[in-house]
């Protein structure tokens, strides 16, 4: 415990002025000046800082480095546990039998045939239902995807096969020839070739181009229950009723060999290659493997372990593994050389009807015998060790300042301290009657407090449990703590509806405040400590002002309660788990909802923002643990499956390590997965000459390929010309993110360096590639804030200010400047220069730039700048990778110009949103076109919102295009240039205005307040 005394506090990096003979002095005036007649003057003759490197001990870290990896091998090698594949995804189906669940051939999708004949397409990243096919009188039960076109076919109850165009959701071909309901389907390589088989015993070779029959099979009496093909095309396999197997030549229809010794009627096929095998299941509970073409002794074995129906065998594409699936409620994985069973699957909780794997077998889908199918992934999980000693449900967890350390709590009356390098419980603190609901360390580590079901809260010495003070504040128990980030100061949510302010130091209770209409689950601190959240069972997140205690902002949080609530490290958002198994992600600075992300089944029980804030960690009653994307909302993965619902999770400082707590009483430490690439993960290469796993070994499958990127060398050697065509054209680097990484490291060279007179073309240039790969790179667009001060063209300014704001700042490979400093250069633009209110009130808006050539240059404010804006959707669309602009398009332009090009990137921009999906659009506008234009001057002083803000939201819609979300300015106010037409404004849910703008109109249009309208 002597870690826990005398934490080192770290300093952060150290800020150096880094003055330009061409931007001295650092100053901006403000006011009167009586040069400018009475104008307000802004010089930005600018001195912009760069950040030392820190200074570390590179053997230190290294020695660091060593030892927890050195503990994490052992944590693996003594706690190997069975649960080491992930749950991803549960898809809800209709009531009743599930008579198919499989992979498109590129894994984009999962199909699914359920109890209403439908054919449902459902994302495999994220889970989500995209398409849904009725079959109708067809009835199907069975189906099979065309490998390289979109169709899928289907065998029915009506005797025949259909061909579904996936697309149109249309049938476009019958093969009619059965007399029998199609009970399996299988197709070739390449689709040229379809074999189904029927209730009667017949198997039909169709081909599929021309949709005729080539043969016709007697091959079993009774129900045809299985088919599969070789690799090689020229050998089928059929499996019945009869309890029979039987191998043909596809070609000539001869029966090659017949295959007996099942003691019930087959139920799935599966040719292996390597060896020459064939794996069958059967509802005698057992698998068989044959030698099929041998005509002395085909019985190579049989794997027992199943205590129902085996009713899916799949050997993995890695031709080491077989997995099978069951009526007994498990899915099991094999090694085919030992026949011994290496792993079983965590959650499957309920009958198993079938199984496929994807294509590259990283992920495994089962169709239940109803209701539902569930996906899971088949790497490695995230797991470290289980570190058990509580009795009882562990339901509150957090990590020490240091990383060292692990205070969990739970029911079991206990508090417990555990060592991360020994994986073991250091202290154990009695809480006696004291049942404690949350636990915090206090930013010094030196105490901790609890919340407990007395309603008391208790504030102990760390080293020695010792209570150092008693805290009672609440009519009932307490669920939540919060340590300011300064420590002197803790926030307590509970039962009794209230939140309190305590004073740590004094033990006594500043403020009491009733500020839900249910008990608050949750408290958290903005990173800033100007502000804390409270969440609530009322289902809304409420915002309050520390330590006036004033209410600053309410926000709904949807149809369930709210169990946690989290402000991420930059201060850009605040973040809630529900119980309606969503997390909602509002805005701060404006309260605007700004991503819902659904992919859980149950309660949300946690969540947890990466250090950088580039990613969100949420944790469910379903079991999983899921990452996602800050920037898109996108889900990325599901990082770890559990047996038990899990309550609890714990993020440790340095964003390396998480634990989770569940209703058993062991708690989980995991890693957590540092590298996060936005819109896509990609894995580390398998390496190469790997040795093949041995028994008990766990499948690896193989990497991905990464996505297609811009070629940042390409760019390097590229003219203007070259880059504008280059921008939107896809090419394959051979890495990409070290592509992309050298880039962002020159760039961050050229910022430290901070000769920007000299270097802002290769600044400007360097900015421009990044962003062509990466949009969502916020230190780009500030490097062409700052190309754009040296060259006094302020469209740009304005343009990547305004996008800038919306993108993430990443601390590595940018060392030149703090994100907050950073973040309020984008922010003074927009609200100090690029402010309407201001010029509204009369004062002229004029800048004085100190330029490179030694002399002062004043530049006016172009009017146009004052009544352009790019909505939110934009905004959220063109800062990710949902679109990709090339902005030297917009260097240099003329007014005219400016605004032909803003209109179109607006009007691109937003059907992009609209449009969704997961692909990228490349917009070029060098091409658009002068269109009637009018101002719309709005006025909303006189609309009541809750809270009062000074920026009103609003929201337009031409009346041929979709909503797009505006603010006011700060005087309730806004200019907006337009497309000349008929338009509908929307104040809090409701449509207010309808009017018409006209070419070069100054239309006023004043919304009346909300209150009264219907």
């Amino acid at each position: 415990m002597a870690a826990l005394d005398g934490l080192r506090r770290g300093r952060g990096p150290a800020a150096r002025n880094r003055n330009d003979s061409a931007f001295a002095p650092d100053a901006i005036r403000a006011g009167g000046d009586a040069a400018s007649g009475g104008s307000d003057v802004s010089i930005f003759s600018m001195a912009l800082r760069s950040i030392r490197r820190r200074h570390c001990r590179r053997w230190a870290g290294m020695l660091a480095l060593v030892l927890a990896c050195a503990g994490s091998a052992r944590g693996q090698a003594q706690e190997q546990r069975s649960d080491e594949y992930i749950i991803e995804h549960t898809l809800m189906l209709p009531k009743g039998p599930v008579y198919a669940a499989f992979f498109s051939p590129d894994d984009r999708f999962i199909v699914t045939l359920g109890a209403n004949r439908a054919l449902r397409l459902w994302e495999t990243e994220t889970g989500r239902a995209t398409r849904e096919i009725r079959t109708g009188d067809h009835r199907a039960t069975v189906a099979v995807y065309h490998p390289t076109a979109g169709v899928i076919f289907t065998g029915g109850e009506d005797r025949t096969v259909r061909a579904w165009e996936v697309e149109k959701g249309k049938d476009t071909r019958t093969l009619q020839g059965h007399k029998a309901a199609v009970t399996a389907l299988i197709t070739d390589a390449e689709g040229k070739t379809l074999f189904s088989g029927a209730a009667d015993g017949s198997v039909i070779l169709w081909d599929a181009e021309r949709g005729r029959a080539l043969r016709t099979l007697d091959a079993h009496k009774g129900r045809v229950t299985a088919l599969a093909l070789h690799p090689d095309g020229k050998h089928l396999a059929t499996g019945g009723q009869d309890r029979l197997i039987k191998v043909w030549d596809s070609q000539t229809g001869k029966l090659v060999t017949t295959l007996a010794g099942a003691l019930g009627p087959i139920t799935a096929l599966q040719f292996g290659y390597k060896p020459e095998l064939l794996a069958s299941a059967s509802t005698d509970g057992v698998v068989k493997l044959w030698r099929w073409q041998s005509r002395t002794d085909p019985n190579a074995g049989t794997l027992v372990g199943h205590k129902r129906s085996v009713t899916g065998v799949a050997f993995h594409p890695n031709e080491q593994w077989i997995v099978t699936g069951g009526q007994d409620e498990t899915i099991r994985i094999w090694s085919v050389a030992t026949q011994r069973e290496l792993q079983e699957l965590t959650l499957v909780e309920g009958q198993v009807g079938g199984l496929k794997l994807s294509g590259n077998g990283r992920r495994l889908v089962a169709a239940y015998e109803k209701d539902r199918a569930r996906t899971w992934k088949l790497d490695r999980s995230a797991f470290l060790a289980a570190l058990a000693g509580h009795g009882q449900s562990v339901v509150s967890l957090d990590f020490s300042v240091d990383n060292q350390f692990l205070l969990s709590a739970s029911p079991d009356k206990t508090v417990r301290i555990w060592n991360l390098a020994t994986r073991q419980a250091v202290k154990m603190y009695p809480t006696e009657n004291h049942v404690v609901q949350a636990v915090r360390f206090a930013p010094d580590n030196t105490r901790f407090a609890t919340g407990a079901t007395d309603g008391y809260v208790q504030l102990w010495e760390t080293a020695t449990g010792k209570i150092q003070k008693r805290l009672q504040g609440h009519a009932g128990k307490v669920n939540a703590l919060a340590f300011h980030p300064g420590g002197a100061f803790l926030v307590s949510g509970g039962s009794d509806k209230t939140w309190v302010l305590w004073d740590v130091a004094a033990g006594r209770s500043l403020k009491r405040v009733a500020g839900h209409t249910d008990q608050v689950t949750a408290v958290d601190y903005a990173p800033d400590g100007s502000a804390f959240a409270t969440a609530s069972e009322d289902g809304t997140v409420r915002l309050w002002d520390h330590p006036e205690g004033k209410l600053r902002r309410t926000l709904e949080g949807g149809s369930g309660s709210i169990q946690d609530v989290r402000f991420d490290p930059l201060g850009r958002y605040v973040a809630a788990a529900s119980s309606d198994a969503s997390i909602r992600m509002w805005d701060l600075r404006t309260g605007a909802l700004v991503h819902t992300l659904a992919g859980h089944d149950f309660i949300v029980s946690g969540i947890r923002f990466s250090v950088d804030g580039r990613a969100l960690i949420s944790v469910s009653r379903d079991k999983t643990v899921k990452l996602w994307d800050v920037q898109t909302g996108r889900f990325i993965r599901t990082v770890s499956g559990e047996r038990n619902q899990i309550l609890a999770l714990a993020v440790s400082r340095n964003g390396k390590t998480m634990a989770t707590g569940s209703i058993a009483p062991e708690i989980s430490l995991m890693v957590y997965p540092l590298q996060v690439v936005l819109q896509q993960q990609l894995p580390a290469p398998a390496a190469a000459g790997a040795p093949p796993a041995g028994a008990g070994a766990v499948p690896v499958a193989a990497a991905l390929e990464p996505p297609p990127l811009v070629d940042p060398a390409a760019l390097r050697q590229s003219s203007d010309e070259q880059i504008e065509a280059l921008a939107y054209k896809v090419v394959k680097s051979e890495d990409p993110r070290e592509g992309l990484e050298q880039l962002q490291r020159q760039l961050n060279g050229l910022l430290v360096a901070g000769r920007y007179c000299s270097s802002a073309p290769a600044l400007e240039q360097t900015a421009h590639q990044i962003l062509l790969v990466a949009p969502y790179d916020k230190a780009a667009y500030h490097a062409l804030v700052i190309a754009g001060i040296v060259t006094r063209d302020l469209k740009m300014i304005y343009l990547m200010s305004k996008i800038g704001e919306r993108a993430l700042f990443f601390a590595q490979p940018y060392s030149y400047d703090l994100p907050q400093s950073v973040d309020a250069a984008l922010a003074f633009w927009q609200r100090t220069v690029f402010n309407p209110a201001r010029f509204r009130a009369g004062r002229e808006i004029v800048l004085d730039f100190g330029g490179c050539d030694g002399q002062r240059h004043v530049v006016a404010m172009p009017a146009l700048l004052l009544r352009v804006d790019l909505p939110q959707e934009v905004l959220q669309t063109l800062a990710s990778q949902k679109a990709r602009v090339n902005f030297q398009q917009f260097k240099g332009l003329s007014d005219a110009q400016f605004q032909e090009r803003i209109l179109e990137l607006v009007a691109r921009a937003a059907e992009v949103g609209r449009r969704g999906g997961g692909s990228t659009f490349a917009l070029s506008l060098r091409q658009a076109k002068p269109q009637d234009t009018g101002t719309l001057n709005l006025d909303m002083t006189g609309v009541d919102v809750f809270g009062n803000p000074a920026r009103v939201e609003f929201k337009l819609r031409p009346a041929n295009g979709g909503w797009v979300t505006y603010y006011t300015d700060a005087d309730r106010r806004k200019s907006l240039l337009l497309p000349a037409g008929n338009y509908y404004v929307m104040v809090d849910k409701k449509v207010r205005e309808v009017f018409t703008l006209k070419r070069d109109q100054r239309l006023a249009v004043k919304v009346a307040s909300a209150a009264g309208r219907p």
